[in-house]
């Protein structure tokens, strides 16, 4: 079954190829990546293209200068995950790395997940939430309709993706309100993010990195402000 889906799958995608290549005379892609997986795509048919971050011009991205947001005084630290709950997003992993963090932190952390259910993961995700014995610290929050919403409350932004992530759009957002942002190496996240303030990349899926990566942005005492239009403008 799996065979014969992936040969329908593979047809139905050369079908399409050939209808875009037959409309399309020029891409623009979000991210470098994004252009070369166009490029690897559509090889043999050299259609030209190119990349704009985020399709608009990266000057344009950050116009004001940011500061990176305050530490709460209150003993806790709120980390957020701001995605559709599945599992590419890494939220079962983001579980795993609270569980170290709480471990080795002395102020209380707990973490937000923001996001719809389509696929009904959140049945998963409650599964090891209680295995782990983190119910009062993990909390489901839905989908929010405005960014103050979404972020007013965090402190650390994580990425934990696994896929497919051809820009990130929460990433430059969590910024943007000068909240620091730990992800994984996938996709175009190293792309934006290596050359940003206060973000980190892990390269690996172990725990124990990723609670490192987050307690050094936590403990990391530079306040600097940044324009972050400039340094978004110099990463290609």
């Amino acid at each position: 079954v799996l065979f014969r889906s992936d040969r329908l799958t593979s047809f139905l995608d050369s079908v399409l190829d050939r209808q875009i290549a037959n409309r399309v005379k020029f891409f623009i892609g979000v991210s470098g990546i994004s252009e070369g997986s166009l490029k690897k795509r559509f090889h043999r048919l050299r259609i030209d293209s190119t990349f704009v971050y985020n399709a608009i011009s990266p000057s344009d991205c950050f116009p004001c200068q940011i500061s990176r947001k305050s530490l709460p005084t209150n003993g806790r630290v709120t980390l957020g995950l701001v995605g559709t709950l599945e599992a590419r997003k890494g939220h079962l992993f983001a579980i795993k790395v609270l569980s170290t963090l709480k471990s080795r932190r002395a102020e209380r952390v707990v973490i937000r997940f923001i996001g719809s259910d389509p696929f009904n993961f959140g049945d998963r995700i409650r599964e090891e939430i209680r295995r782990l014995n983190l119910e009062a610290d993990v909390e489901l929050a839905g989908f929010q309709p405005t960014h103050d919403l979404i972020y007013s409350d965090l402190d650390l932004v994580v990425i934990p993706s696994s896929e497919n992530e051809s820009f990130c759009f929460v990433a430059v957002e969590a910024l943007g309100r000068g909240i620091p942002v730990v992800a994984s190496s996938i996709g175009a996240l190293p792309e934006i993010l290596d050359r940003l303030p206060f973000c980190r990349v892990v390269a690996s899926f172990d725990v124990q990195d990723w609670a490192t990566a987050i307690g050094n942005l936590l403990d990391e005492e530079d306040r600097k402000s940044t324009r972050l239009n400039s340094s978004h403008a110099n990463i290609s």
